[in-house]
């Protein structure tokens, strides 16, 4: 197969994450292609080059000289499958395939999060979900059984569910030697309680909660939250540590080449995000043995069906400052023995066996449909 997968700016978020786990899977016999559709091609482009990956870039525009472009780079690739990802303009590209191509090709429309229009904008993207469904012929999936309920209260869409995964050759518990070097490389001390946090600083991320409940936890324990990704413009998470007081507690760790030694040198993840379409980091942080506390919010609460011992919280510093001090005052042995168990549990359901596989019987299932339509 000859597969064009179409994103926005290639960051290193949820859908980008899976698309480089997932080239051992798929680059063995199937030709991948990545379309980036953002100002910038992204700082993502590379990584996922180096995996295999042929990356292409055609910035959006709003009008029709982008979509005819869109098309005949479609139509020179000669692809057996489209894979759309972003919802900003899907059903733009989906016409201009069916437009712009010599023959119909099999679309697939991943909806990655949980889009919550109302009123006159979900009325548009009702229409245009029914428009790409029904007229041309897009297959939607949803990641997460949150999102499929999603996409079938608000739009009337009856989504197949494809959930997420992650690299399960990669993040795995460390040994009592690993958690040592890599506590002693970051300079955490042995007795410190550390929780961590991946990914950007989105407002939705809500990691400025997290800050605001260092000051809630009493000073005599040993705590420290690293956050690791973008802090954003200004060092806001700094700023609010300085006037919190707490700045001996927070470590912003910026962007980095590897995640894996924070997660094994870490004691518990923390995601009080307001809102996730699945939960990526989270997974990748459990499969290292980490316990982690999540919002009790759509698509994290998901796991409650898969993954027992998931301490789930409501996004305030007030519950949040309550969960660190749980962590804190936990004995390490049960925290590793729960991240463990956790580890055990998501390799299971979300592993490389699971998620790259299912698409892989979803496009040959389509292609197959449609050969014989």
């Amino acid at each position: 197969m000859k597969i064009l997968h179409v994103f926005n700016e290639l960051k290193p978020s949820g859908g980008e994450a899976m698309m480089l786990s997932a080239a051992s899977v798929w680059l063995n016999s199937d030709k991948h292609s990545i379309l980036s559709t953002g100002d910038q091609v992204g700082i993502f482009s590379t990584t996922l080059e180096n995996a295999g990956y042929t990356i292409l870039h055609l910035p959006f525009r709003k009008n029709l000289s982008f979509f005819r472009e869109f098309g005949a780079l479609v139509l020179k690739g000669d692809y057996d499958i489209i894979h759309l990802h972003p919802e900003r303009a899907s059903v733009w590209q989906a016409l201009a395939i069916r437009m712009f191509t010599s023959r119909t090709l099999p679309i697939v429309r991943t909806v990655h999060h949980l889009f919550r229009f109302d009123g006159r904008l979900r009325i548009q993207k009702i229409l245009e979900r029914q428009v790409m469904k029904h007229v041309l012929r897009v297959k939607f999936l949803s990641n997460s059984p949150s999102g499929k309920r999603n996409e079938a209260k608000r739009f009337h869409m009856d989504n197949e569910l494809a959930p997420n995964w992650y690299d399960d050759r990669l993040f795995t518990p460390p040994s009592s030697e690993q958690r040592a070097a890599a506590r002693k490389t970051l300079g955490w001390a042995p007795d410190t309680t550390v929780f961590i946090s991946l990914g950007g600083n989105w407002a939705y991320k809500n990691y400025d909660l997290i800050v605001s409940a260092l000051s809630r936890i009493p000073a005599a324990l040993d705590v420290i939250y690293a956050q690791v990704g973008l802090q954003g413009e200004g060092a806001p998470l700094e700023s609010l540590a300085s006037e919190t007081g707490v700045t001996h507690r927070l470590q912003c760790r910026g962007v980095v080449a590897e995640t894996l030694p924070y997660l094994h040198a870490a004691d518990a993840y923390l995601m009080p995000s307001s809102e996730e379409g699945f939960g990526v980091a989270a997974v990748e942080a459990m499969a290292s043995g980490l316990p982690a506390i999540l919002s009790d919010v759509e698509a994290l609460c998901d796991f409650r069906e898969t993954v027992e011992g998931i301490h789930f919280i409501d996004p305030t510093p007030e519950s949040i400052a309550t969960a660190m001090v749980k962590f804190v005052m936990m004995p390490g042995d049960q925290r590793i023995h729960l991240g463990t168990t956790q580890a055990n549990t998501v390799k299971t359901h979300y592993g490389l066996a699971s998620g790259p596989e299912t698409y892989l019987q979803i496009w040959r299932t389509i292609i197959s449909k449609q050969t014989h339509d």
